[in-house]
C-alpha cells in the first residue's frame, strides 16, 4: 500500500478542492491539498474558475466539464474526525450487523449470505486503481451490492 501523501494529515479536511490535485496520486485525492488550499474569499474562487478573467464562454457553457476538485472554495470542510459515525456500527447493532449481509461483504466478517462473497475493505486497501475507476464493474458492481444489503 502507497505511503500517505504530504496532505494526508489529521488537521487537514479532506476533500478540500484546488489547482493542482488531479497531478496527485489518486489514492491522494482524499487528503486534499490541505489548509492552505481554503480560499480567503469567494473573487479567489472566481479566479480559479477563470485565471485569466472570464474570456472563454466553453467554461461555462452548458455542456462543458468544470472540474469541481481544482476550484479552491472559501470554505474550509471538515476534519476527518467530523466524518467518522459518533457510534460504531458493531455497537450501536450488535449481532444483527456483525453477522448480516453488509458487514460480510464489506469485511468479510460474519455469518451473511447477500450478494458475492467479496471483501470490499481488502480490495479498496489494495489500492487497484482499476477496481477504484472502472465503470464496468469492480467497485461500482460491490457498492451497489453494498447498498442493497
Amino acid at each position: 500500500m502507497p505511503a500517505p501523501g504530504a496532505n494526508c494529515r489529521p488537521w487537514n479536511p479532506p476533500y478540500q478542492p484546488s489547482p493542482g490535485l488531479d497531478a496527485a496520486p489518486v489514492s491522494d485525492w482524499t487528503c486534499g491539498v490541505g489548509l492552505s488550499a481554503v480560499s480567503e474569499n469567494d473573487l479567489d474562487t472566481l479566479t480559479s474558475i477563470f485565471p485569466n478573467g472570464v474570456v472563454d464562454r466553453t467554461l461555462v457553457a452548458a455542456k462543458g466539464q468544470i472540474n469541481l476538485r481544482k476550484i479552491s472554495i472559501g470554505l474550509q470542510l471538515p476534519d476527518w474526525n467530523r466524518w467518522v459515525p459518533r457510534i460504531h456500527p458493531k455497537d450501536g447493532w450488535g449481532d444483527y450487523f456483525t453477522n448480516g449481509n453488509l458487514n460480510k461483504q464489506y469485511a468479510g466478517e460474519g455469518n451473511g449470505n447477500g450478494n458475492g462473497t467479496y471483501n470490499m475493505r481488502t480490495r479498496l486497501a489494495q489500492g487497484s486503481v482499476n477496481y477504484a475507476q472502472s465503470k464496468t464493474g469492480n467497485i461500482f458492481n460491490d457498492l451497489y451490492y453494498w447498498g442493497v444489503a
